[in-house]
């Protein structure tokens, strides 16, 4: 159908684009906002994992949000709470192996604490 060609054309931006800010870009900070977007949770999760590994291990810090915030707000990044176990992966290896941290990136820091924490501790 039509919305599944939109969908797949703009999975395939997204992936261009982390492409882009890893091997040309050098952490473009305009780039990173737009690849940002992609990790809220609401969005279609091969997006956000082909993101975050194309971006690991050495350019997820330079994903950073502004001074005033992600893109949009902090709401659409924290809910719904993360589901995806390979994206929960994701964010528990890049935490375990140090390659995001409070203090190199605090968002995606957070961002990950915050997905993991809730689904750890989430009522069964």
């Amino acid at each position: 159908s039509k919305e599944c060609v939109v969908e797949l054309q703009l999975g395939k931006l997204f992936v261009a684009l982390a492409s882009q800010f890893t091997q040309d870009s050098f952490g473009d900070a305009s780039l990173s906002q737009m690849l940002l977007v992609c990790l809220q949770p609401r969005l279609p999760p091969d997006w956000r994992s082909e993101v975050w590994e194309t971006a690991s291990p050495y350019y997820l810090n330079l994903l950073k949000s502004g001074p005033e915030g992600p893109p949009g707000g902090l709401g659409p990044y924290i809910w719904p709470p993360e589901q995806n176990v390979p994206m929960l992966h994701n964010y528990r290896k890049a935490l375990a192996c140090g390659n995001v941290t409070r203090d190199r990136n605090p968002f995606l820091f957070y961002l990950a604490i915050h997905h993991l924490s809730h689904f750890i501790f989430r009522p069964r």
